[in-house]
């Protein structure tokens, strides 16, 4: 438990520098990316968590349904483009899925008025 918390006061500790001097690519961010995926990959006893291949390919449909939907389409369009139906798949969302489609749904709104 204590690797843990060292870990995380280096993450912390890096992501602060990073936010008080912010110049792109570094050796600095470069450590801090390895850092935290090697802290997110990992559970709380040093193993690797086991995630669900239905759920990476879930979650990889939802990215793709909200690249469509910043694209310009509609949220049934874009589940149609990735060959889901609306009334099976909606049931297998969690809230953060729900998220990532609002998003999208704001970010298409943004880049239609960047376009007038």
């Amino acid at each position: 438990m204590n690797w843990n918390c060292d870990k995380l006061n280096e993450i912390q500790r890096m992501e602060n520098i990073l936010l008080s001097n912010p110049s792109g690519s570094s050796p600095l961010f470069t450590s801090f990316i390895h850092a935290t995926s090697e802290w997110i990959d990992k559970d709380y006893n040093g193993k690797k968590m086991n995630i669900s291949p239905y759920k990476i390919e879930l979650d990889k449909t939802v990215d793709l349904i909200a690249y469509y939907i910043e694209c310009g389409y509609t949220t049934e369009v874009a589940m149609t483009m990735c060959g889901k139906n609306k009334h099976t798949i909606y049931e297998k969302f969690t809230d953060t899925h729900y998220m990532i489609l609002r998003a999208a749904r704001n970010q298409r709104t943004i880049n239609k008025n960047k376009n007038k």
